[in-house]
This record gives C-alpha cells, sequence and structure tokens, in this order.
C-alpha cells in the first residue's frame, strides 16, 4: 500500500504540473475562452495542490483519518474505506520532502515538453506549422483526455482530444486527425516494442505477469482486514 501511495503522488504531480503548463500555452496563444478556463481550473486545482504538499505532505490527511476512523464514523463499511484512504496517505507522505516534491514537479515538466516536441515533430512531418506553446497545449489536453473511460492503448479518446484540440487552433480537421493518429503510434510503438524485448529478455510471459497481476490486486483487500 505504500508503493500504492508513491504512484498517487507521482500521478499527482505529474497532472499538476501539466495542468499548470497547458494553462500557460493557452493564454500565450490566445486559445478560445473554453479551453483557456478549462485549463485554469485545472492548473488553480494543480496550484491547490502541489501547495498543500509543499507546506505539510498527506500527513495531516492521514491523522484526520484516523481520528474518524476511532470516532463517529466507525461502521464496518466506512472503516474498511477509511483505512485504505490512510494508508495511500500514509505511502503518498512517506516520500514527501520538499526538496522532492519540487525536483519531480521541474522533471514532469520536462517530460511534458518532450511529450510536446513529438507532436511539434509530426506536425512538421506532415507540413503543419506548429507554435511550440500549440504543441504542448495539444499534447496536454490529450494526455489530460486519456484520463477518460477508453479503450486499451487510449484508443480513440487520444485521437478525439489531440484532433479536436488541433482543430481549435487553426489546423485543418483532416490535417489534425492525420496528427492525432501519427502522433499516437509514435507514442504507442516504442514502448509496446521494448516491452515486449524486455518481456522475452526476462524470461517471462504473460502468464506469469497475469498471476503476479492478481496476487496485487488481492493485496490491498488484506491490509484492510
Amino acid at each position: 500500500m505504500w508503493c500504492f501511495g508513491t504512484v498517487v503522488l507521482e500521478r499527482t504531480l505529474d497532472t499538476a504540473s501539466l495542468a499548470m503548463l497547458a494553462f500557460g500555452a493557452a493564454r500565450l496563444l490566445g486559445a478560445p475562452a473554453w479551453l483557456t478556463q478549462s485549463a485554469g481550473i485545472a492548473a488553480v486545482a494543480g496550484l491547490v495542490v502541489v501547495t498543500a504538499l509543499l507546506a505539510g505532505g498527506l500527513g495531516l490527511l492521514g491523522r484526520v483519518l484516523t481520528r474518524a476512523e476511532e470516532g463517529w464514523l466507525s461502521s464496518q463499511a466506512v472503516g474498511r474505506a477509511l483505512r485504505f484512504v490512510r494508508y495511500v496517505a500514509a505511502g503518498a507522505d512517506a516520500a514527501h520532502e520538499r526538496p522532492a516534491v519540487g525536483l519531480a514537479l521541474a522533471i514532469s515538466a520536462v517530460c511534458w515538453i518532450l511529450d510536446a516536441t513529438t507532436f511539434w515533430l509530426v506536425g512538421r512531418s506532415l507540413g503543419v506549422t506548429l507554435a511550440p506553446a500549440a504543441a504542448l497545449l495539444i499534447g496536454a489536453v490529450t494526455v489530460l483526455g486519456t484520463a477518460l473511460p477508453s479503450a486499451p492503448g487510449y484508443l480513440g479518446t487520444f485521437e478525439l482530444a489531440a484532433a479536436g484540440t488541433a482543430t481549435a487552433l487553426g489546423v485543418p480537421a483532416t490535417l489534425g486527425f492525420s496528427l492525432a493518429v501519427l502522433a499516437h503510434v509514435m507514442a504507442v510503438a516504442p514502448s509496446a516494442v521494448g516491452g515486449a524485448i524486455a518481456l522475452g529478455a526476462s524470461g517471462l510471459g504473460l502468464a506469469s505477469l497475469q498471476t503476479e497481476a492478481r496476487s496485487v490486486r488481492q493485496q490491498p483487500a488484506a491490509v484492510l482486514e
């Protein structure tokens, strides 16, 4: 559960940095109001979360949940839910140090800029001239859009978000869709090929990975007993 908490913390910082970059890009481009406002709301939420982490981490949340669990919220179902959230908070707080949080936020921003570079290069290959801020905004909205329920590999939601954002920024619809499809291939193909090679080199198979995944899924339930 502690490992799960650190994953939650990493994803929170990742999303916060992406939202703030998206808002800056939208303002710089003079993007449509709905796009700028949506990015602004996400950026404010991300800033609040990061500020809270830098100020005190998740330890306070864990202590509050402990008091609630011991107090009037003592039904079995509620107690199990509170313990789950408390363990996650403890796991995230274990990795919480102000310099580490700041460094993680900076590294995340660099990674998102590199992700935007993929969209910029794909656009150039299609003859689409994208400003760096436009590539960053397309990439940011696409990544945030993949949080929606989707097919494996974010098939469909990735293309819809990327093509829709590109079109909103003035890219012709057909080129926007081509940009989305090619960028998706460029994002997925290297990791898929690399993962297959790594799986073969490790001597593992899909069956062993499925067995390991089942055992991991059963661990949170055991912790909450």
